[in-house]
Parts: C-alpha cells; structure tokens; sequence
C-alpha cells in the first residue's frame, strides 16, 4: 500500500463505480496516508456499488481530511448513507456535497450529522436543491454545532424564514 499519496483527484473520471464498493471500502478503511480524495463528476452509483462502499469507508477511516462528492447526482438515500458514516467521523474536515440532489431527507441527513460530529468545519451545500423546508432542516444541527465555520448555501432557494433560523442558529 502507498504510505506517501496524499491527494487523489479522480475529477471527472466518469463510471467511476465501476471501482465497485468493495474497492472504495478497501482503500479508505486501509490508506493511513491519503488526506484529500476528489471523486467529483464521476457519477457514482447511489448503493451499494460505490457510494455505499465510500460510507463504509469513510466511517473507518482515521486520516481524511477533505472529500469532494460534488457533482454525483446523489440523491438523499446517498447522502442519508454519508451523513451516517460522518456523524462520528473525527478527521474530515472539509465536506462537498455541492450539486447533488439533497432535497428535505438529504438535509435532515446532515441535520443529523452535524449534531453528532463536531469536527467538519467547511460544508458546500451549493446548488443542492435547498428550499425552505430543508433550510429549516439544518438549523438543528447548526445550534448544535459549534465547530463549523464555512456553510456554502449559495445557489439555492433559502426563503426568509430559513435564513433567519439559520443566521441565529
């Protein structure tokens, strides 16, 4: 196994499910060294090919830093199995999730997550189709959160009510 790899940008490396579960599982569980990974724009299967063996992953994994899963076209069971896996996750500091399909189950999802985990400190949630409903959502786990410091919310269509809830969140 490299011991020296630390970023692997897989950007726009499409069927990347074809690296079946199994294989994502394997090399996040075991890679002490990898810090950062960048399977964006590789349309990744939601289940248990792919993204399912990411969470598995993900939920071992004591060295990530930084995972972008941008531009998937994951859909809220994806980010329901994510969130999971990251709501004790003690390493990754830095999630996005930009251009997926949240949706309100995706956003109660991260709700979830951010209560549990108190170490992200950086999630993009643009263009994830978030309206007021899933705003609300996430305010939660923004009180509960005292840890993180960016939320990308831009391109979305967060209503007054949300964006009050969420500024005094």
């Amino acid at each position: 196994m490299n011991t020296t790899l630390e970023k692997l940008d897989l950007d726009g490396c499409l069927n990347a499910d074809s690296f079946d579960g199994a294989a994502w599982q394997e090399m996040l569980s075991q890679n002490t060294a990898l810090k950062e990974l960048v399977p964006k724009k590789c349309e990744i299967a939601d289940g248990p090919i792919g993204i399912q063996g990411i969470s598995d992953g993900l939920a071992q994994n004591k060295s990530l830093r930084v995972l972008d899963v941008s531009s998937n076209g994951f859909g809220p069971s994806a980010i329901q199995s994510l969130s999971v896996a990251l709501s004790h996750n003690t390493t990754l500091e830095s999630l996005n999730l930009a251009c997926n399909d949240i949706y309100n189950d995706g956003a109660m999802a991260i709700n979830a997550m951010l209560e549990a985990n108190t170490f992200l400190r950086r999630i993009n949630l643009s263009h994830s189709w978030i309206e007021a409903e899933e705003g609300l959502a996430l305010t939660a786990g923004l009180t509960q959160n005292n840890r993180l410091e960016s939320l990308d919310l831009s391109h979305n269509s967060i209503q007054t009510e949300s964006f009050r809830a969420i500024c005094l969140s």
